[in-house]
């Protein structure tokens, strides 16, 4: 079964509620309004028929037949289970049921629900919707690495193969369940987001994991198994993704899960039908790249949801292996039960269905939150490096992404000066934010821009690109010369920053410093990090020179990796990039500032004269004195 995005019908209800957008927003204030992700669409299901709950193993097996009748007869069902919701499907973990957070399941029975694709349906965003207090861990990192410890020894003993360790983190929120919930899906979009307001709480979450889809008599699952940090620029983020990609203990990992998800299958499928599809393949997140690989086998004609969720709830990706013991492993070390967190979020209708993994979901009641996070634990794990990698996966909750563009600002001098090298740079930072950049129409664009231009000028010509892949070209004539001279900030930059590997509208801090350099007569104003490194400046890439060596800060410091900066230590292959103190600076013999419009020349330190050497053999530019960025 290829994952191919349908497109929405037209309509799918007789007489379907408004899409305006305050309509939908006076919607999701009631209860039984659900909203559900689908690759490049919303389902959207309100006002239920009927509301039901589970709160031990029997009433959720009335549950699941109340859902099978619904179902065919023609309605649809949305809704989640909790995690412990797995313990009433075995007579051996009911016992558990005791610790479990009530109820164990909530669904929606529906007549029908409404699709809206991208193109027709614009989700606004809510900026206010923030966290003000926390996240913090329900356990210190001392004894989570410590459970991790006790999960390699029952490894070692052979009681287990895998465990997916996790903890809860809490926190307060301003505004509302709906308000975070649109905020941090335009910081984070994925394809299995969902909002569901259940009246008494509201459950947020940006699961990017698809737990099983059902279409045409065939089902799919794809566990999502094996995590590595983002980089902070192109080159990092790629290597990122390779490490994962070959690392032996995430694909070790990994392939556990894919065996037990087969065996699960197995139990529903058609015989001889299951088989691997994809495996080991690195999908990238806003925070984090992860490793899934996909199942897929053809169901009996007269599939029931009930079944299905028997024989495959809850996700082997986060309970570990063998599945039943890790289960009982898992409530014997974790704090307390995970709740919706690892349960799952979806619908079913007669036709198709589709339910997402509950990770990346917050529960809230009123302003107070609760999300877990987690690891898998393998006999190779490192306790402290599995604590880290809880981290990354929170790191969501404060990227709360800003509206921002990126760009490039170029030179034209008769024709475009180094523009398949800026075009190249856009390009990796598109990809690396998820940018829609379609680089054809970009360069015919250009084309038609410098129709307009007198052969013998020089133009200054910018390029913003918008998240969406909207394009804006603006120009420029060159004007005034620059004046040599550059002075030192004194507010630190933060190496892990990746806005500084990118250049984009996220300038604040250089807009304030280049104005203040430039009121005082300087072209621009130095950076140092916050290991006292110097980075560049606002408009500029540097160079230094002592004993006829020149050097420029590597990119790993917190800086733009400019064009022009590229050019140099292409062409001259003596240049270093090693890091360099406010003290090499000082007692340099030259600095020089450089970028693609402006080229590369000779400054002083602010209040020092003493005369510098030439610069390098290099193709010169004209200059602009209009406020640019790095080349």
């Amino acid at each position: 079964m290829k994952f191919v995005w349908l497109a929405a019908p037209k309509k799918t209800c007789n007489e379907p509620f408004s899409t305006d957008v305050m309509n939908l927003i006076e919607s999701a204030d009631e209860a039984g309004f659900l909203m559900l992700r689908e690759g490049p669409r919303w389902r959207i299901y309100r006002r239920p028929q009927q509301i039901l709950t589970a709160h031990d193993s029997i009433s959720l097996e009335a549950m699941l037949l109340e859902m099978d009748r619904h179902i065919q007869a023609g309605g649809e069902a949305a809704g989640l289970l909790r995690y412990e919701a797995g313990y009433a499907f075995e007579p051996r973990l009911i016992p558990l049921l005791a610790r479990a957070v009530l109820p164990l399941g909530w669904i929606g029975l529906y007549a029908q629900s409404e699709i809206h694709d991208d193109g027709s349906f614009d989700l606004p965003s809510a900026a206010g919707a923030r966290i003000v207090e926390g996240p913090s861990a329900s356990l210190a990192g001392e004894e989570y690495c410590e459970n991790v410890e006790e999960i390699r020894r029952l490894i070692e003993a052979g009681d287990v193969y895998q465990i997916n360790l996790t903890y809860p983190l809490h926190f307060r929120v301003a505004g509302t369940a709906w308000e975070l919930f649109r905020a941090l899906f335009h910081a984070h979009p994925t394809d299995y987001a969902a909002y569901l307001n259940l009246g008494s709480e509201q459950i947020v979450s940006l699961s990017p994991e698809l737990f099983f889809r059902i279409e045409q008599g065939s089902i799919a699952v794809r566990p999502m198994k094996g995590t590595a940090a983002r980089g902070l620029w192109s080159e990092d983020d790629r290597g990122k993704a390779d490490e994962l990609r070959s690392s032996e203990k995430e694909r070790a990992e990994n392939l556990m899960i894919v065996d037990l998800m087969r065996n699960d299958l197995g139990r529903i499928c058609r015989t001889g039908s299951v088989k691997t599809t994809s495996l080991f393949h690195v999908e990238r997140l806003p925070s984090v790249w992860q490793m899934t690989s996909t199942v897929e086998g053809a169901l009996p004609a007269a599939w029931k949801i009930s079944s299905v969720l028997r024989a495959l709830f809850p996700p082997g990706s986060v309970t570990g292996a063998p599945k039943l013991r890790a289960m009982e492993c898992i409530a014997d070390l974790e704090p307390g039960p995970r709740g919706a967190y690892t349960g799952i979020l979806g619908y079913v209708t007669k036709e198709r269905a589709q339910f997402s993994v509950a990770i990346r979901t917050i529960e809230l009641r009123g302003d107070v939150a609760t999300m877990g996070v987690g690891s898998g634990i393998t006999w190779d794990s490192v306790p402290a490096a599995e604590w880290e990698e809880c981290a990354w996966k929170a790191a969501f909750l404060q990227h709360q992404r800003k509206e921002f563009e990126i760009f490039e600002t170029l030179l034209w001098q008769g024709s475009y000066v180094l523009l398949e090298e800026h075009v190249s740079r856009m390009a990796a930072s598109a990809e690396y934010f998820g940018f829609r950049f379609d680089q054809e129409r970009l360069r015919r664009l250009l084309e038609r821009t410098a129709q307009a231009f007198t052969p013998a000028g020089s133009q200054r010509v910018r390029i913003a690109l918008a998240a969406g892949g909207t394009l804006q070209i603006t120009h420029s004539e060159m004007t005034a010369p620059r004046c040599g001279r550059v002075s030192l900030s004194r507010r630190a930059v933060s190496s892990r920053d990746r806005f500084l590997f990118h250049k984009t509208t996220i300038r604040q801090l250089y807009d304030e410093e280049l104005a203040r350099a430039q009121a005082a007569g300087c072209d621009d104003v130095l950076f140092f990090n916050e290991r006292g490194e110097l980075t560049e400046g606002c408009i500029h890439n540097v160079f230094v020179v002592k004993k006829g060596a020149w050097s420029t800060p590597p990119v790993r410091c917190g800086l733009l990796p400019g064009v022009y900066r590229a050019k140099v230590l292409r062409e001259d292959p003596d240049t270093r990039e090693e890091a360099l103190s406010l003290e090499d600076l000082r007692q340099a013999d030259a600095v020089y500032l450089c970028n693609s419009v402006r080229g590369l020349y000779n400054v002083n330190l602010e209040a020092e004269n003493e005369a510098k050497p030439q610069p390098k053999t290099l193709p010169r530019m004209n200059t602009d004195k209009s406020t640019d960025t790095h080349g």
